[in-house]
C-alpha cells in the first residue's frame, strides 16, 4: 500500500529514513502525535503544564514525529532516485504480514522516557534488521558528517563497528524498538514524566503491539523537521 502525503512531493530532501507508525486512524499515532507536536495539547491538560513548559521536553523527539526508528536517516546513494526506493518499500510492505510484539508500556532509560516492548520482540526485531538490510543499498557511505553525528568517540568497538556496516550503532543485537517521548532529562525528572504520561497513554496500549505499517520519511536540510512522505502497510498473508 502506497501513500503520498498530500503536502509532500518526492523532490528536495536531503536524507530518508524508514520508521514504524502505527496507522493514521488509530488512537496511538493521534495521541503520540499531539504530544510530541502539539501545539494545542487537550489530551495532557492534567500535567497542568504550559506549551511553554512542554516544549523543551519534546524538542528533540518532536523533529522525527511518532516513530520508532527501524533504518535510521540516510542519503541516497548515487545513482539511487527516491521513487525507486518508495517503490521497493511498497513491494517489502506487501510481500509481509504484520508482526506482533509484547504490549508496549511507558519506560524510562538514561533520561528519555519511551513506549517500550513490555518484553522479548524476537519477531519484530528480526523484522527491523531485514528492513536495514534490505534498504541498505539505497544508503550513501558514511561521509565524515553523517559519522560524526553518531559520536563514534562514545561507542564501544561492537558499536563502531556496526555503524560502519550499517550506518547506525543500534542494529541487530544492540536494537531495542521504541518510541521516544522526551528529550534528555535528569533521570528523576523523566521517572516523573512518566509516572504522569503512564495514565494518558494507557487506554492506547491495552493490547499487544501490532507492526502494521512503515513509512518513508525525510528531512529537507539539518535541523529542520521530519515529514512523513509515504505510509506503507504490510499487506501479506
Amino acid at each position: 500500500m502506497i501513500g503520498r502525503q498530500t503536502d509532500a512531493t518526492f523532490e528536495g530532501w536531503a536524507r530518508y529514513a524508514i520508521y514504524a507508525v502505527p496507522p493514521a486512524e488509530s488512537a496511538l499515532f493521534a495521541l503520540g502525535s499531539e504530544w510530541l507536536l502539539g501545539p494545542d495539547r487537550p489530551a495532557f491538560a492534567a500535567l497542568g503544564l504550559s506549551d511553554a513548559q512542554i516544549q523543551p521536553l519534546v524538542r528533540t523527539p518532536a523533529r522525527y514525529g511518532f516513530h520508532g526508528t527501524l533504518k535510521s536517516p540516510f542519503r541516497l546513494a548515487e545513482g539511487a532516485t527516491v521513487e525507486a526506493l518508495d517503490m521497493a518499500i511498497a513491494a517489502f510492505a506487501a510481500a509481509r504480514s504484520p508482526v506482533a510484539a509484547p504490549q508496549l508500556r511507558i519506560t524510562t532509560d538514561n533520561g528519555f522516557v519511551a513506549l517500550r516492548c513490555g518484553g522479548p520482540s524476537p519477531e519484530l526485531n528480526a523484522r527491523a534488521f531485514e528492513i536495514v538490510q534490505a534498504f541498505d543499498g539505497f544508503r550513501a557511505p558514511l561521509s565524515d558528517e553523517d559519522r560524526a553525528r553518531r559520536k563514534p568517540e562514545t561507542l564501544d568497538e561492537r558499536g563502531r563497528e556496526l555503524l560502519e556496516l550499517w550506518g547506525y550503532p543500534w542494529v541487530q543485537e544492540r536494537f531495542h524498538f521504541h518510541f521516544t517521548l522526551s528529550s534528555w532529562t535528569p533521570q528523576q525528572e523523566a521517572e516523573r514524566l512518566a509516572a504522569q504520561l503512564a495514565p494518558i497513554f494507557a487506554p492506547t496500549l491495552t493490547d499487544p503491539f501490532l507492526l502494521e505499517e512503515i513509512a518513508l520519511f525525510g528531512i529537507r536540510k539539518e535541523g529542520a523537521a521530519f515529514k512523513i512522505l509515504s505510509r506503507h502497510r504490510f499487506s501479506g498473508a
